[in-house]
């Protein structure tokens, strides 16, 4: 018989070229040295390339010139780490086009426990690269439409307050101010809605100085006094020194995050900020006594367009960017945001290192 018996012990090495040509994924294994010296069919196949050609850092061949710099960087710095890492590139396809991969990477180590290099895969997501492009696309354009009209009818909305109150005519000013509330709602949405825009392209400007973090924090508490009357917004505490950031965006921070506590808790009478500092940083925690956020939520209420489900109340109101925003700020200035919650309501903390 020609046949191999189903019973043919088969090479460890051999099984797992086998595995990884018939994997649904494109895969490669890098050394030691940081060279590349696998390449599962997968990939051949969707390079049209040799593996004798992809050895090495051949592959980069068929690499986007704007992703090069970018690619090189995260791998050099994971593998010096020994972290995984994640990270999108392009790379040309057989037939010329340029796809968007996304690529993960973990090192590999021997029995004995010694590093032997990284295994990664990638999986083409170009039309979901594409998809999302369109959707920012048009996020930014709508986005600027709205901003222009929003301002003027916040402009003369404003003129109005201002008249019917030098007119002592409470009637029209009551509604006014309600008018005037939710225009600073949809103006605070637009502006999130811009500023994803410009995280996502790169281009969220930071202009870094020493600032009074005391006073700022004083008026962003104030607006949001002005803003409910359901709670009260107690602050507590002070920091002794200056901190030294982008002012405005560390305001888009602690604003986001009070618009949060008072939209999640409106049957609570109070909200509370806390403000601290150790020999090194800052901390602000912001306090609700809402409906808390379930354990499953909380770690992906910092990503963008999510936004937290309840029981009882559903989805709430909102784009769900304001969480995303305020980590990257966070982020940004080489600190970190938290949450902590249960059935009695909601902390979220973040700090800012002080420079030294």
């Amino acid at each position: 018989m020609n046949e191999k018996s189903s019973n043919t012990i088969i090479p460890v090495e051999e099984q797992f070229r086998i595995m990884a040509d018939t994997a649904p994924v494109m895969i490669w294994i890098s050394g030691t040295d940081k060279k590349y010296y696998f390449f599962n069919q997968g990939w051949l196949a969707f390079t049209g390339r040799t593996l004798e050609e992809e050895m090495g850092n051949g592959w980069v061949e068929n690499l986007h010139p704007d992703d090069y710099e970018r690619c090189f960087k995260t791998y050099h710095a994971a593998f010096d780490a020994r972290n995984t890492f994640r990270l999108e590139f392009r790379l040309k396809r057989f037939d010329g086009q340029y796809r968007w991969l996304l690529n993960n990477g973990v090192p590999r180590y021997t029995a004995e426990g010694d590093f032997a290099g990284y295994i990664g895969s990638c999986v083409d997501i170009h039309e979901m690269v594409e998809a999302e492009s369109l959707k920012d696309e048009f996020i930014s354009s709508a986005s600027h439409e709205l901003k222009t009209p929003v301002t003027t009818i916040k402009v003369y909305s404003q003129m109005l307050e201002d008249f019917f109150d030098k007119e002592g005519n409470d009637r029209p000013l009551k509604f006014l101010k309600k008018v005037n509330t939710q225009v600073v709602k949809l103006t605070k949405l637009i502006n999130n809605l811009v500023d994803l825009t410009k995280i996502q392209g790169d281009v969220y400007e930071y202009q870094y100085s020493y600032f009074d973090f005391n006073k700022l924090i004083a008026e962003e508490v104030k607006k949001a006094q002005y803003e409910t009357s359901q709670q009260v917004i107690r602050l507590e505490g002070f920091a002794e020194k200056q901190v030294f950031g982008d002012r405005e965006r560390i305001r888009q921070v602690i604003s986001n995050l009070l618009d949060n506590a008072v939209k999640f808790s409106p049957e609570a009478d109070s909200v509370e900020v806390l403000v601290s500092e150790t020999g090194t940083e800052l901390s602000v925690s912001v306090i609700d006594h809402g409906i808390g956020i379930e354990e499953n939520q909380r770690t992906k209420i910092f990503n963008r367009f999510y936004r937290v489900y309840n029981r009882t109340a559903n989805t709430f109101p909102g784009l769900g960017l304001g969480l995303y925003i305020a980590s990257q700020i966070v982020q940004q200035h080489g600190g970190e945001i938290q949450v902590d919650s249960t059935g009695d309501g909601t902390k979220f903390t973040f700090t800012i290192p002080f420079r030294t």
